[in-house]
C-alpha cells in the first residue's frame, strides 16, 4: 500500500518538471501571433467601438470634414471674384470718364477754332443744341443721333471711333443747352455694361463766348 501511493504522488511532480522544462526552451522558428492577439485588433478592422475609442469616420464626420473644406476655398475664390470684377469696373470707369472730357474738349476747341476764325462761336455743332448727338473726335465729326439714341462707339486697337473698328461696350451721347447768348452747358452722358450692370453717368461743363 505504501509503495502504490508514492508512484500516485511521483507523477504529478515528473508532469511539473516537464512543464518547467517546456516553457524554458526558447522559440527558434520566431513570433507567431495567437489567436488572442489578434483578437485584440478585429474591432479595429471591423470600425467597432472599442471602450472609449472609436476608429474610423462616420458619415456626420465626413460630413463636417468636407463643409469645412469648402468654407475654406469658397471664402478666398469670393474674395478673388470681388477683387477681379472691382478691377474691372475700376478699368471701365476709368475709360468712360476719358470719352466724356474727350467729348468736352472737343466742343472746346471747336469753338477756340470758330473764334480764331472769326465765325460763329457755336458753328459746327448747332445740331447737338437740345437734342442728343455724337461726336467722333477722329474724324471731326459731329452728327444728331436718328431717334434720340446714338450707337455704341467702335474701338479700332487705339482709338474709340464711329469709323472703324469692333463695337465696344461704350455708348456715348452729347446734349448741348443753350443757357444765354454767351454761355452753353454740355452734357455728356456714357454708358457700358459692366459684369452684366448697365451702368452710365454724365458730366456737364460750362462753356462761354469769350
Amino acid at each position: 500500500m505504501m509503495k502504490r501511493s508514492k508512484k500516485q504522488e511521483a507523477t504529478p511532480v515528473a508532469s511539473a518538471s516537464a512543464d518547467s522544462q517546456g516553457r524554458g526552451r526558447k522559440n527558434t522558428s520566431g513570433f507567431t501571433p495567437t489567436p488572442s492577439f489578434l483578437s485584440r485588433f478585429a474591432p479595429f478592422a471591423k470600425g467597432e467601438r472599442t471602450g472609449n475609442l472609436v476608429s474610423g469616420f462616420t458619415l456626420v464626420e465626413t460630413l463636417v470634414a468636407v463643409s469645412i473644406l469648402l468654407v475654406s476655398i469658397g471664402g478666398p475664390l469670393t474674395i478673388a471674384q470681388r477683387g477681379i470684377s472691382s478691377a474691372f469696373f475700376a478699368r471701365d470707369q476709368i475709360t468712360a470718364f476719358y470719352l466724356a472730357q474727350e467729348a468736352v474738349e472737343y466742343i472746346r476747341n471747336v469753338r477756340d477754332s470758330n473764334k480764331l476764325a472769326g465765325d460763329e462761336w457755336t458753328l459746327g455743332f448747332e445740331d447737338c443744341i437740345g437734342s442728343v448727338c455724337l461726336i467722333d473726335a477722329k474724324t471731326n465729326e459731329i452728327e444728331e443721333c436718328i431717334g434720340g439714341s446714338c450707337d455704341p462707339l467702335k474701338y479700332d486697337g487705339e482709338f474709340y471711333t464711329y469709323e472703324s473698328g469692333e463695337n465696344s461696350h461704350f455708348t456715348r451721347e452729347v446734349v448741348i443747352e443753350t443757357v444765354n447768348g454767351n454761355e452753353i452747358d454740355v452734357q455728356v452722358t456714357i454708358s457700358w455694361q459692366s459684369t452684366q450692370l448697365s451702368r452710365s453717368f454724365t458730366i456737364s461743363e460750362h462753356i462761354f463766348d469769350w
